[in-house]
């Protein structure tokens, strides 16, 4: 998606780097789980790391054909004036792409400190001085320390959560219109199409270990787990206070084939204004 900023392009044509210096933190800091664009034509992505990393290259991708059509279309086309949420922003593609697309401010963080050298790495490259990234733990995010979004992103996070509901009701309790969500689904063969009630999967996962991974390097024990279904992640937004919940079927073209499949799902969430939900006087 292209930057609707042309200060974005002339941080790309006046780089605070030289070639050489970015190439070699790009090899430093390697590998990124998002493909973003640098100067020089130069991009985090490395396409041999394609087979153990397949998702690498698509997590953009996918998202702004999927997912930030809707999300603009909400807001008339463009994020501008609005204060954005980046929880678990690994290197920090989608806070970038929020930047990009109009937001004033964008929040985001994560708990490995590696993504985040990452993320901060990308911002000095590219020069964008409206995003900013910090190391903290859901558990610790509050309206204290970080302020009230009007937009927060929930990508790739829900599903990971010992307490879904509480991880998540944290983050509502900072939002102050929309949540967009980007999770796992669990999907039942042949019996989901009958199932009309909410159902989290439980598993317990490995540790994941090696500094090459692009994901899950907070996960540094046996990690307990659960997958929502469809009807999970409606139910618990409208919980939580968001009465308009859409499920984004997946009609673009390319998108990674779980989006098609079902079991990987994308919502946004909006809470309904206040002179919507009052009651007419008598």
């Amino acid at each position: 998606m292209a930057s609707h900023y042309a200060e974005d392009r002339r941080a790309y044509e006046q780089p605070n780097m030289t070639e050489a210096e970015m190439r070699s933190r790009i090899l430093e800091l390697a590998p990124f789980h998002h493909a973003i664009d640098l100067p020089f034509g130069l991009n985090t992505y490395d396409e041999s790391l394609r087979g153990q990393d397949r998702q690498s290259l698509g997590r953009i991708d996918s998202m702004s054909k999927h997912v930030w059509p809707r999300l603009l279309e909400q807001f008339g086309g463009t994020l501008q004036g609005k204060r954005v949420l980046d929880v678990a922003c690994n290197c920090g593609g989608f806070s970038f792409l929020a930047a990009e697309t109009g937001a004033d401010e964008v929040v985001g963080f994560d708990s490995e400190d590696r993504y985040i050298a990452q993320a901060r790495f990308i911002q000095e490259a590219r020069q964008e001085n409206r995003v900013r990234f910090e190391i903290d733990q859901l558990e610790n995010v509050s309206a204290e320390s970080y302020g009230r979004f009007d937009v927060s992103f929930f990508f790739g996070i829900l599903y990971h959560l010992e307490d879904p509901i509480g991880g998540l009701r944290r983050i509502a309790s900072l939002t102050t219109d929309t949540i967009v969500i980007d999770t796992h689904l669990m999907r039942l063969p042949y019996i989901h199409r009958f199932l009309k009630m909410p159902l989290w999967g439980m598993s317990v996962v490995a540790p994941v270990e090696g500094k090459d991974t692009t994901t899950g390097l907070w996960r540094k024990a046996r990690h307990c787990q659960f997958k929502p279904n469809l009807q999970a992640v409606v139910q618990s937004l409208k919980f939580l206070g968001f009465d308009d919940v859409e499920y984004l079927a997946p009609t673009a073209a390319g998108l990674e084939d779980r989006y098609y499949r079902r079991t990987r799902g994308a919502f946004i969430a909006r809470r309904r204004p206040p002179s919507a939900t009052r009651s007419e006087p008598n």
